[in-house]
């Protein structure tokens, strides 16, 4: 009796062992394998599945073997990430970590039954030197949608890459079509926090584009030349007497464009010229009824006389 009950526990360790990882949270690559030519760019989405619980924050740092490839871009564009807290990539590795407001379990398809995993990001690379090699997550971490945060269990896999010496016609990734839409609309806030640059004038903007990606914000103060710049960013006029105005750029160098601050200079010389022009008004009416008062006064005396 005791080794059926044997047998029953073991079975059901190795169930659980089994179907335990394949629920966890898993971050994969497509394509699987790429084979690309020397000199040619191409493209991975880095992708994830989140089948046991929604997901609601993210991190990773996507490594390649810097001697085969280097990167050339990365795009946001069709991301599952609405919220990006880190993008930044360093020698040999690209770092990121967002957060997915309300949480993400799957993407819906009229097609199919299971939700499918989600985009995260598109890398876009270029092949150096003939070899093989890698591209890989590492440090992966996702927290659940459960009001706590709880770090959940993360796989993911990796993408097997080969450079030859021959062009390959057909890429099994194409890259990005040709984009055309600026990103979308935003309205950057000007704020006073003490806690931020100690309570000066501070400027915060996001924004998203659905197409290339997002690749920067600028600012312009005044007549000064536009600068790339990050959110939040500190007013150099924290007295605000100039007009603000805040670029987001795209990876195909499409443009969104927002006056945050008109110039109180040009208001103040406008709002001037406008009074003046009513003084200017009052003061004429007021010296052609004088005049009119002193015609019909003269007028009255020749009448007497």
């Amino acid at each position: 009796m005791f080794k059926k009950y044997q047998q029953l526990i073991f079975i059901t360790v190795v169930l659980f062992a089994l179907v335990g990882p394949l629920q966890a949270a898993e971050f994969s690559w497509q394509p699987a394998e790429q084979t690309v030519g020397l000199n040619q760019q191409f493209s991975v989405r880095l992708l994830l599945a989140a089948p046991n619980q929604p997901v609601n924050a993210l991190s990773g740092q996507v490594q390649w073997p810097a001697d085969l490839v280097k990167l050339v871009s990365v795009n946001q564009g069709n991301s599952i990430v609405p919220l990006w807290i880190t993008l930044a990539e360093h020698n040999n590795s690209y770092e990121f970590s967002g957060l997915i407001p309300g949480g993400f379990d799957g993407m819906l398809s009229p097609l199919l039954a299971d939700k499918q995993a989600g985009q995260i990001l598109t890398l876009v690379f270029s092949a150096k030197q003939t070899g093989q090699g890698t591209i890989y997550l590492d440090q992966a971490t996702v927290l659940l949608h459960d009001g706590q945060g709880t770090a959940d269990q993360v796989t993911s896999t990796v993408l097997s890459l080969t450079v030859q010496a021959e062009a390959m016609p057909e890429l099994a990734n194409n890259l990005a079509k040709i984009d055309k839409k600026a990103p979308e609309i935003f309205t950057p806030q000007l704020i006073q926090n003490p806690d931020i640059f100690a309570g000066q004038w501070t400027l915060i903007f996001a924004t998203q584009d659905k197409g290339s990606g997002l690749d920067y914000f600028s600012v312009q103060e005044g007549d000064e030349i536009f600068s790339p710049v990050t959110s939040p960013y500190l007013i150099k006029d924290q007295d605000l007497n100039h007009q603000i105005i805040v670029r987001a750029v795209d990876q195909v160098g499409n443009v969104q464009e927002v006056v945050v601050q008109e110039n109180k200079l040009a208001i103040w010389y406008t709002s001037l010229l406008f009074y003046g022009i009513i003084i200017g008004s009052l003061l004429l009416a007021i010296l052609l009824y004088l005049l009119f008062i002193k015609k019909k006064a003269h007028g009255g005396k020749r009448r007497k006389n």
